[in-house]
């Protein structure tokens, strides 16, 4: 198996950070996974598996192998009347899941379309927007163990699936390979329209009826407008979690500042609105030359052009220190900082 060596990231990561890769390679296979294993495993050098890099901030060249995984392939396992399995290799864009799911009539993803990113980082992630998460249509994720390259498929449950955390952030990170994921999609329609403007932009696009190809196209619109193109700024999507607490500290916090933004989770926990955080400590709109936070959604760190990961993630951290000291809220990343 052949590497190619001190490769750059920037045209791999969507903050369009310049790093550097000591040994990099192309996956497309499980099958090539058991070739190159025992040469990174020799090296005792790091290992890091990339999708399209659209949740990662590099600070430093990475001292090891960048594996990108561009496994490719989608189709339906079984069907029934109500519902479909779908199969989608880890390499795959998200979109093209989604169009697959849109030209199929199959329900369940449609609120997370735009999303960047691969299949197979989705689970890692548990994505979600638009009041959907991934893991609420994921069956099965299938993985291979880098340590003796047994496969195995996890079950939804196995995968210990919370707000935007899985098994793959802590138990099993940098030890599996998500080789693909499997998807319980709806036959028959089920949309989830009432958040963040979605109804309103369903009702201007088609008036009169309302289909997965519309619903689809309205997140996308609302995507469009708050949320800067990578191609053209960089930036990861939101940097930050909407933090979580409890009953006692939200009351706490709910009585200094009445306007607070949050939304109910589970049991007595609230979840708060970083967005909102972020904008009363003043740096919505921020800039300072290359970096800045954006000024439609504040959760959006920007590479305006030259920044380094450093430079955004000095930004990150004074962003964190101010809504800890106005609000004794710690702010935890989102994004995979290297």
């Amino acid at each position: 198996m052949q590497f190619s060596e001190n490769v750059s990231l920037k045209s791999l990561n969507t903050f369009g950070i310049e790093a550097k890769a000591r040994f990099y390679y192309e996956l497309h296979s499980k099958q090539e996974l058991k070739e190159i294993i025992p040469i990174i495993d020799k090296s005792e050098k790091p290992l890091l598996f990339l999708g399209s890099g659209s949740n990662i901030l590099f600070t430093k060249d990475f001292d090891g192998y960048v594996v990108r995984i561009v496994s490719k392939g989608i189709r339906i396992i079984s069907t029934n009347e109500t519902e479909c399995f779908v199969e989608a290799a880890a390499g795959e864009e998200w979109d093209s899941l989604i169009q697959f799911c849109i030209q199929n009539n199959l329900y369940g993803l449609e609120n997370l379309s735009g999303i960047p990113g691969t299949v197979g980082s989705a689970p890692v992630q548990n994505i979600g927007a638009y009041g959907v998460e991934v893991k609420d249509c994921i069956h099965l994720v299938n993985i291979v163990m880098t340590s003796d390259f047994s496969e195995t498929g996890l079950t939804n449950k196995e995968c210990r699936f919370a707000y935007r955390d899985s098994i793959f952030k802590s138990r099993f990170q940098y030890r599996v390979l998500v080789d693909s994921v499997v998807f319980r999609l709806s036959r028959v329609p089920r949309f989830v329209l009432n958040y963040g403007g979605v109804t309103e932009e369903v009702e201007r696009i088609s008036p009169d009826s309302v289909d997965l190809k519309t619903v689809s196209q309205a997140i996308i619109n609302i995507r469009n407008r708050k949320i800067p193109d990578p191609k053209v700024i960089g930036s990861a999507g939101s940097f930050f979690k909407n933090p979580i607490i409890d009953q006692t500290r939200f009351n706490r916090i709910i009585n200094v500042f009445p306007d607070l933004k949050y939304f109910y989770d589970l049991g007595q926990n609230y979840k708060l609105a970083a967005a909102w955080l972020i904008e009363q400590c003043g740096w919505k709109g921020f800039r300072y030359g290359d970096i800045g936070v954006n000024e439609n959604q504040p959760l959006i760190l920007m590479n305006f052009g030259n920044a380094s990961g450093k430079d955004i993630l000095n930004l990150s951290r004074k962003i964190q220190q101010s809504v800890l000291d106005k609000f004794g809220i710690v702010l935890e990343p989102e994004v995979n900082i290297q």
